[in-house]
Formats: C-alpha cells, structure tokens, sequence
C-alpha cells in the first residue's frame, strides 16, 4: 500500500554510472572526475498534501532503508525486513523522538526512501511537528512495506540511492535550514561489475556532490554480518559532519534509530541519549 499522492515534479535519468578517474576528497564537488549516478526518479518526487503545514522547516530528512538481497528471514528465522520496517516505525512513536520534533520551529520535513539495485520514495514528504503527525507518519511507513519496486532485488547500490536522495531533496515543498540523509543498510556498496575499490570510489564520490550541495549524511550500518562495516560507513557513505551509529543487529536497529533521531532532531548527544541509557550504552 503506498501513500504516496500529488506528485511536484519529475526528475529524469540521464547519464549511467561508472568510474573515470582519481577520486576527489568527499568535501570537493566530484562531478568533473567521476561520472556520477543521475538521480533514477522516473516517478514524479511525492508529498502528503494535508501533511505539508506552511513556510520553512528546520530540518529535512530523508530516511533511506536497504532492502537488498541480504535482508531476509535468516538462519535463526528472524524476519529481518519485519524489523527494520517496524524499526524504523517505532522510532517515529517513541516519546523522546517526538518530543524533539515538537522542539523544532517549522517541523522536521520527512519522507522515507528505499534502495537497492534500484531506489524509490516509499512514503512523501510530510511535516512533522506534534504526536498526532509521528504517529501517523510510522503507519504510512508500516503501511507501505517493502516497495514492490524494490522488492525482490538483490544488490545494494548506496551510490544510486543517494543520488535519489539528493533529488527528493531538491523536490522538497519548502525550504530547509538543515538538509540531511539518515542511510542505513547491511552490507556495502555492491555494484555489480565493480569491485570493492570501484565501488566505494563511487559511493565517495556522490557523497561529496551532496555534500557541497549542504546536505549531510549520517549512516545507521547494521553490522549483523560485517562486524567491520562500521568501518566502510566512516571512511565511505558519511559526509565530513556526519556520524555513524551502528546497531550490533537488526534487533538493535530501532533503539539505534531512535538515538539517531534525537541526535539528528535536537542535537542530544550519544551519552545522553534516554535510548541509551535505558539499555546501558551510553
């Protein structure tokens, strides 16, 4: 079920992907160098027309989940896609990320995207500013599932995807003082006919568009089979003010996200964070 409804404008494909030269460093605009993923939006960008309030909000954020190959019901029978579906929704009902929205002058601007070897947007762009919102905000999230657009895909393009994020970004219904990216996934960028060094040179390269552009991106890795992608997320998908947060697995993701939210929202640090203090991490 998707809640997607008036579209604002279309983006179109334009150029392929791949590598053609040395890398910039993340914070240099990377055009020139490599040739980025175009933005793959064929549908027009979304948004929830009773949800969109008026004038500027304080944050935009693009909530963007993996739904690659790798997510799956796993050897012990944990359904991960149920877990990060209903992760990433208990994280919007939760009272402390509430709360922080409900701090912000104008809101928090929110949509929710999904990638894997193609990306799409699977709830529009709402603005969030009281309980009522969130909680309806995590049912359009457990309503839509896993996008029939991505389901059944299996590699994990985070190059691609956040090309697309870039797009709905710039496809927002109103203006921003903070522009950000919340990515999150299990493994990392796997191109196919690219190995590791190509594929992370991409990655690093979209990233450094986006951030000359002002956006920032903080990674959720979910280092249920990579103890080390932690690792990859900082050297590779985080802009130069973002973070990384990683949740042991998928049953920690929700408690991961919910930090995240508040980190993001009101600027609470790790330590602080009630999410962590409940489960002794901070």
């Amino acid at each position: 079920m998707s809640n997607l409804v008036m579209p604002r404008r279309s983006f179109l494909s334009a150029a392929g992907a791949g590598i053609l030269g040395t890398v910039l460093p993340r914070s240099l605009h990377a055009e020139s160098v490599v040739k980025l993923p175009a933005a793959p939006i064929t549908d027009a960008i979304q948004y929830i027309p009773d949800m969109m309030g008026q004038g500027d909000a304080s944050i935009a954020l693009v909530v963007s989940n993996d739904f690659s190959g790798s997510i799956k019901n796993n050897e012990k029978g944990v359904d991960e896609i149920t877990l990060q579906i209903e992760g990433t929704a208990r994280a919007f009902e939760t009272d402390y990320v509430i709360q922080a929205i409900e701090s912000r002058p104008g809101g928090v601007l929110c949509t929710q995207t999904q990638f894997t070897e193609t990306t799409c947007q699977s709830v529009g762009w709402a603005r969030l500013q009281s309980k009522e919102d969130c909680l309806r905000f995590a049912g359009m999230i457990r309503a839509a599932g896993v996008d029939r657009r991505v389901s059944g895909k299996f590699n994990t393009h985070i190059a691609q995807g956040l090309a697309f994020n870039k797009a709905c970004l710039d496809g927002a219904p109103f203006q921003s003082a903070e522009r950000i990216v919340d990515v999150s996934g299990d493994g990392p960028e796997n191109s196919q006919g690219m190995d590791t060094v190509r594929s992370s040179q991409l990655v690093r390269a979209q990233v450094g568009l986006m951030e000359s552009h002002g956006i920032k991106i903080n990674g959720l890795p979910i280092c249920n089979e990579d103890p080390l992608l932690d690792q990859w997320y900082k050297q590779n998908v985080i802009t130069s003010d973002g973070f990384v947060m990683p949740a042991r697995g998928f049953v920690d993701y929700a408690d991961m996200l919910i930090s995240k939210l508040m980190l993001e929202i009101a600027g609470i640090e790790r330590g602080k964070s009630p999410a962590f203090a409940m489960r002794g991490l901070g």
